[in-house]
């Protein structure tokens, strides 16, 4: 089984924009939930080898659960839900996102970094993203160094979630830079934001072609190839 969210963490560094890294501190929930949509589309991307690609159809459904309460002066209240086994939290006051909290799952409380203040909405959500959940690591075979395989599958997923997200902004992009605009108020220019989301797009996406190319080959290059990789 191959975690969502530990392919998560290898791709935000590989974002070019530091709200990214933000928001996965300041609201987990809403992280992993972008994240999420984004690794679905990065599946289609990773074509070969079919003795892996197959696999990536076999997944858990997500889970998650939003919890309001009316502030009391306190920094504690009673969750009536129990996050699922390595869910994220992420605590909101107001509508917005606090970073801080934290949750006690043998009590189920849920404990807010400052008091609430009395009438004040606050929310807790826990969220777990869901997991490949096919046997990636089985091989009938010594040679296939399965360490090298499976870190090699979260690499090209990631990848694939930055490719997804470049694709996003490539087109938001360009949009803002069709918009007409006042040539006195630059805040920057949009034709530039837009070359500069498309190089970062071909850096990743070569990157990617070259990992599923390197992974194919090694598979192939074994003996008796990859007839019995999976079985």
């Amino acid at each position: 089984m191959i975690a969502f969210e530990d392919i998560f963490h290898r791709a935000l560094p590989l974002f070019d924009d530091p709200d990214i890294s933000i928001q996965s501190v300041k609201d987990p929930v809403a992280f992993q939930k972008n994240m999420r949509d984004l690794l679905i589309g990065a599946c289609s991307l990773f074509t070969v080898p079919s003795t892996i690609t197959s696999k990536l159809h076999k997944q858990s459904p997500s889970q998650g659960q939003l919890e309001t309460f009316e502030g009391n002066g306190g920094s504690t209240f009673n969750l009536s839900t129990t996050p699922v086994d390595n869910s994220v939290l992420s605590f909101y006051v107001a509508g917005e996102p606090v970073v801080g909290g934290s949750y006690n799952a043998e009590t189920g409380v849920a404990t807010f970094p400052a008091s609430v203040p009395t009438g004040t909405k606050c929310a807790v959500a826990w969220y777990f993203a869901g997991a490949f959940t096919a046997d990636f690591s089985r091989s009938l075979r010594g040679d296939f160094d399965m360490d090298f395989i499976l870190i090699r599958i979260e690499d090209i997923l990631a990848y694939g979630i930055t490719v997804e997200w470049d694709n996003r902004e490539m087109n938001r992009a360009l949009d803002i830079r069709n918009i007409p605009y006042d040539t006195d108020f630059k805040i920057s220019s949009p034709a530039n934001s837009a070359k500069a989301k498309v190089d970062h797009h071909l850096q990743v996406q070569t990157r990617m072609n070259e990992m599923i190319s390197d992974l194919g080959w090694y598979i192939q290059s074994l003996p008796k190839g990859g007839t019995e990789f999976g079985q």
